[in-house]
């Protein structure tokens, strides 16, 4: 085991059952407005809720929903959830902060993108190991489409 990965667990186990500090403030984040262009007007979350389409029942449910994707899209790990881990969950945020939010699928890519960087690298590690407890406590909750 790395240094890094020996402090990864170490933050883990002080987060744990500890309130989450920075996860839920996407709740009230607002991202600059939407970059419109002649075929998209908003994210596939907005058309989802317009069009009575169902989405995650939180903020917090699509955000994890948007960066578990980014496992298996990105990262190509293909996973199931018992098996994730600290660092797994931080090379899935730090997507957010390598390609345009244009470039990458979900619900809220560009919401997520700029909440992801509008924060410190100290509050993205804080992020990162309160995404990975939420998984490892509820798992990942998107919908089922019918």
């Amino acid at each position: 085991m790395t240094s890094k990965s020996i402090l990864f667990v170490l933050c883990v186990l002080l987060l744990t059952g500890v309130s989450a500090q920075e996860l839920q403030k996407i709740e009230t984040f607002k991202a600059p407005k939407y970059p419109k262009s002649k075929y998209i007007k908003m994210e596939t979350y907005d058309y989802r809720v317009e069009s009575g389409r169902p989405v995650p029942s939180t903020l917090t449910d699509t955000f994890i929903c948007d960066v578990w994707q980014r496992t298996y899209i990105e990262l190509e790990l293909g996973i199931p959830v018992d098996e994730v881990t600290p660092e797994i969950i931080q090379d899935a945020v730090h997507v957010y902060l390598e390609k345009e939010s244009s470039k990458i699928a979900g619900y809220r890519p560009w919401t997520h993108g700029h909440f992801i960087k509008s924060l410190t690298d100290e509050q993205r590690e804080t992020l990162t190991l309160e995404v990975y407890n939420y998984i490892i406590e509820n798992g990942v909750r998107d919908v089922k489409e019918e």
